[in-house]
Formats: C-alpha cells, structure tokens, sequence
C-alpha cells in the first residue's frame, strides 16, 4: 500500500525522581528524530493529570524509515 504510514505508540511510567532528565533526553532524541529521512512526526507528550505518565508517537512514512531510526 503506497499512501499507508507507520505508527508507533509508546506508553511509558516513568520513575517519579528521574523524571527531569528523562524528558530532557527524551526531547533531544525526539528533535534529532524528527530530522532523520522518513520521519513525519516525532511526539512527546505528557498527561495533565499524572506528569510521570509520558507517550511517544512515532510516525514513519514506511518499516524501512521506523527500521533505520531504531
């Protein structure tokens, strides 16, 4: 299927003291994920209600460009 994308949804429970510099490096893998080839987004994001709650979408224009990120 050529007008098809990759999706990748990642659900992380991050220790309460770790984090500050989990979303530190996680925010700087993220914005030099977004300027790899075959990257259309690369998103973190947080929850309102339990900030140690954090979610990655990773979306790739096919398994070759999610293959080549990882």
């Amino acid at each position: 299927m050529a007008n098809t994308l990759l999706v990748v949804h990642v659900d992380i429970a991050v220790i309460p003291d770790q984090l500050v510099g989990f979303l530190a490096a996680t925010e700087e893998n993220a914005m030099a994920s977004r300027k790899e080839h075959g990257v259309v987004r690369f998103d973190v994001l947080s929850d309102r209600d339990d900030p140690n709650h954090v979610v990655l979408v990773e979306i790739y224009r096919d398994e070759a460009a999610a293959a080549a990120h990882k």
